[in-house]
């Protein structure tokens, strides 16, 4: 199967879309920050440091637990397995004057699609502990040959200071950040926001349409299907739609994600978990 550059790149960006490691998010009501001041280790210049308690008063969102850890294999048009991804949470960090999650994502193609075209994608988000806004979203991407690394910080903390990256809208969350509020939502009623990809923002608009038992490579599942709607504000032309079944248990784990695309279906499946505390 012959594919135009501008579509692989458009593949991978949908799969990791997909998968909740860009684009997707639905924003809740900001919960109040708890006035206690942190003690810690401080800002690092270079990076977070860890966080080994929550603040008084402070909630942890129940769809975040350290140390989870979630596989999916994905399938595109004809090609039964197309790639592997991986969601994770290894801790919880102090960044920038806040408390985030550390979550991250990779993905890469497997053969034979790998033949066709080559990704390594890694994807580090630091999303507020309070609201999953995005604090910073690191991109490295190694796609069709070429390596290259995108940084992008919230509006709200200033410039990157770095080139190849830019600004996350205020208030936006980057896609693994959204990925944990939507599982963490109530979306028996419709949900609207807005999504930064990187390049562009999405109107987005989400609402559970349906109860079913799902089958998985890790398992049977009781899950709640959710339909999504993302449409570039832009961009009018631009349209993502999604079908997202979660898991009807604490975890609210993504089981199935499926997506429509004029170059093929893609839909991911849940391979294996590991919880978390």
């Amino acid at each position: 199967m012959a594919i135009s550059r501008s579509k692989k790149t458009k593949l991978a960006f949908i799969a990791i879309l997909a998968a909740g490691i860009i684009g997707l998010v639905i924003l809740r009501a900001r919960e109040q920050r708890g006035s206690t001041s942190f003690e810690g280790n401080g800002h690092a210049g270079n990076g977070p440091s860890v966080v080994d308690e929550l603040r008084p008063g402070q909630k942890l969102a129940s769809a975040v637990r350290i140390g989870e850890s979630l596989s999916y294999r994905v399938s595109w048009s004809s090609f039964a397995t197309a790639a592997t991804a991986t969601i994770s949470v290894p801790n919880r960090l102090y960044y920038l004057g806040n408390d985030v999650w550390d979550l991250r994502a990779q993905i890469s193609t497997v053969n034979p699609v790998r033949r066709l075209f080559t990704i390594d994608d890694e994807f580090t988000s630091y999303a507020d502990v309070h609201t999953m806004v995005s604090r910073q979203y690191v991109m490295q991407l190694s796609e069709l040959g070429r390596d290259r690394t995108q940084r992008f910080r919230g509006a709200q903390d200033g410039p990157t200071g770095a080139s190849g990256g830019g600004i996350i809208p205020s208030d936006a969350c980057d896609p693994l950040g959204a990925l944990f509020l939507l599982r963490d939502s109530d979306l028996t009623r419709p949900l609207h926001a807005q999504v930064f990809d990187g390049k562009q923002i999405y109107e987005m608009s989400a609402q559970q349409v349906g109860s079913e038992s799902t089958a998985v490579p890790a398992g049977r599942f009781a899950t709640s299907r959710i339909q999504v709607e993302l449409r570039g504000m832009a961009d009018k032309n631009a349209h993502i739609g999604l079908t997202i079944w979660l898991a009807r248990d604490a975890y609210r784990t993504p089981v199935v994600i499926e997506a429509a695309l004029p170059f093929g279906s893609l839909r991911l499946d849940l391979t294996a978990r590991i919880p978390g505390r």
